[in-house]
């Protein structure tokens, strides 16, 4: 699928303090991504100062232009780009437009780990400046979402002399395809680990299962039936894989991950 690079904002270097938490070199929790949800928060009480340290935001995602599927997984990079600081740290929510609540849930990925049960993704150290997991998106229609996320960069003092770094996404909808036909097909758990179901619906005949790893090779082949289907996971590597079905006059994708 192809990435889309959401837009960018990088706040002025001016007298504010910033949300992420470069004294807590590993995340801290409650709602600090500047969110809505969040009532805006970005950590007031935590870091400030007037630096430039001339850095951006940037969220890159594989969600597909034409909109989200259902209860299927998205590989979701946070980058901080252009930073002269030594010390970086992050945080980001997934929200429905809405209401501004959350949805969809989070995997922990390189550099990350999860907080607030689950609820927000931040760093798991201030090194990096680049982290990357996976969001599910929920398994009904919760209308436009937004990702809403905020970093600081600094100079590792923990309270001042840093520079904050927001981003957001444009509102990313039910893929047009996804509201009217993926609903056919019901697949769990997602992540998984030793093995996946999917349940076809009676009045489906020859659906056909492929996996695939993320080189496109084709792991698993398998016809499924009407009602619930295993397909053992146990042999494959933690990973992403993407499973297509072919139906009648139809295909489906989604991506799997394994534990």
């Amino acid at each position: 699928m192809k990435k889309s690079t959401f837009f960018k904002i990088a706040l002025m270097a001016t007298p504010i303090f910033s949300l992420l938490f470069l004294s807590n070199s590993t995340g801290k929790t409650g709602a600090y991504s500047g969110s809505p949800g969040g009532n805006g928060t970005t950590c007031t009480f935590c870091h400030g100062g007037s630096s430039n340290y001339g850095a951006s935001l940037d969220i890159v995602t594989d969600i597909p232009s034409g909109g989200y599927a259902l209860n299927t997984s998205y590989n979701i990079t946070v980058e901080v780009i252009g930073s002269t600081a030594n010390n970086h740290g992050f945080q980001i929510v997934s929200e429905r437009t809405s209401d501004h609540t959350d949805t969809g849930s989070f995997a922990a990925g390189t550099n990350s780990r999860l907080v607030d049960g689950g609820q927000h993704v931040t760093h798991d150290n201030s090194a990096s400046r680049k982290w990357e997991f996976t969001w599910t998106s929920p398994d009904t229609d919760q209308g436009p979402i937004e990702f809403y996320a905020a970093s600081v960069a600094g100079n590792g003092s923990g309270s001042s002399n840093d520079q904050v770094t927001t981003a957001n996404s444009s509102a990313m909808t039910l893929s047009g395809v996804d509201a009217t036909e993926k609903a056919e097909i019901s697949s769990y758990p997602n992540p998984t680990k030793d093995a996946f179901f999917i349940d076809i619906p009676s009045d489906h005949t020859g659906v056909l299962f492929e996996l695939f790893n993320s080189e496109g090779r084709l792991l698993k082949k398998e016809q499924l039936q009407a009602g619930q289907n295993k397909i053992n996971t146990s042999d494959l590597a933690s990973g992403t894989y993407q499973i297509r079905y072919h139906l009648e006059e139809k295909n489906l994708q989604q991506s799997l991950i394994i534990e």
